[in-house]
């Protein structure tokens, strides 16, 4: 689908839909809230929800992978895993390469 607008941040994201630029998508957090409960903002199409984005965490191969790194990933895999409908919820994959 084309756009006429293309924003990488939230702030941006609801100024062009407050603007009148057209339909966002997007969670309802703390800056949309407010913005829906004075009628600001309007959500459409409320029984149809996006399915969930994967999120992926990359880090260099071969290096040694310091422990806050490894309990920074357990800890966003089980926030994620506690949010996520038990039917998308992502397989947690652990490759490793062999040198060759």
């Amino acid at each position: 689908m084309r756009s006429a607008v293309s924003v990488n941040s939230a702030h941006a994201y609801i100024g062009c839909c407050l603007a009148g630029l057209g339909l966002m998508q997007g969670p309802i957090g703390k800056g949309e809230a407010p913005l829906l409960e004075s009628g600001e903002l309007v959500e459409v199409l409320k029984d149809w929800k996006a399915p969930p984005l994967p999120v992926s965490v990359v880090f260099p191969h071969g290096r040694h992978l310091a422990p806050r790194v490894r309990i920074f990933v357990d800890w966003i895999a089980q926030l994620i895993a506690a949010t996520t409908p038990a039917a998308t919820a992502p397989a947690r994959k652990r490759t490793r390469q062999t040198a060759k």
